[in-house]
């Protein structure tokens, strides 16, 4: 192998070691949150009018509940092997709708804990880890 054969060999080895280090420390581990079993909780906080919540992922159907004043959906669920778990919901408040991904590994701008809480109001719609309070995420 001549010079610069061997050097070359010895970049491109290199590079995929610094790539594999960084994949190491910047991407987690799958037990880090593929055995960590997560909830989703929706709670209506509306007076006026009772919500309807529609959930659903790839593979389940949740169904269409019907929320009013105070009660709550709630599910739990573990994060599938190939790390793209989504759950997202349809919410009726009258004639308003709003579709939002209210569960979805690494998009949703930080991680909870374990618990995602929900609260449906007539100002909007609020996403908290549990523990905190609520932020709006989008009007009606």
């Amino acid at each position: 192998m001549c010079h610069f054969e061997s050097k070359l060999h010895n970049h491109i080895i290199t590079i995929l070691l610094c790539l594999l280090l960084l994949h190491a420390k910047f991407i987690p581990t799958l037990s880090q949150y593929q055995f960590r079993k997560y909830t989703v909780r929706i709670v209506s906080h509306t007076v006026t009018a009772p919500i309807k919540v529609r959930c659903q992922s790839k593979d389940d159907d949740l169904g269409t509940r019907v929320l009013q004043f105070g009660e709550e959906f709630t599910w739990s669920f573990r994060v599938n092997v190939l790390m793209n778990t989504l759950y997202f919901c349809h919410f009726y408040l009258k004639e308003c709708e709003k579709s939002l991904n209210v569960f979805e590994v690494f998009s949703m701008g930080y991680m909870c804990d374990d618990e995602y809480n929900w609260v449906v109001t007539e100002l909007g719609i609020y996403k908290g880890c549990e523990g905190e309070t609520p932020q709006l995420v989008t009007g009606w």
